[in-house]
């Protein structure tokens, strides 16, 4: 496994290559991705939000909702939580 901290690129030189290439780009937008999830703990609830309006996306009025059941040093892995409250 590589140890990301050992990978000594500063942000600055990540935003000029995601610039140029197309590669790094999605590479960069992943490695934010993963920096962000880390963060959430098994058993958080997350919902689901359109971009564009910035609103929860919803079904039968209720919110879309995912519950939080694994992280694997910065994957995380979700389950839908049902209208009933159901995983």
């Amino acid at each position: 496994m590589i140890d990301i901290k050992k990978l000594k690129i500063s942000d600055e030189r990540l935003k000029q290559l995601s610039r140029s290439k197309k590669q790094v780009k999605i590479s960069w937008h992943i490695s934010q991705n993963l920096e962000y999830q880390r963060f959430f703990n098994v058993g958080d609830v997350l919902l689901k939000v359109n971009k564009s309006t910035n609103k929860p996306v919803m079904t039968d009025d209720i919110p879309d909702r995912y519950l939080v059941a694994r992280n694997d040093s910065g994957i995380i892995y979700c389950r839908r939580v049902t209208k009933s409250g159901d995983i």
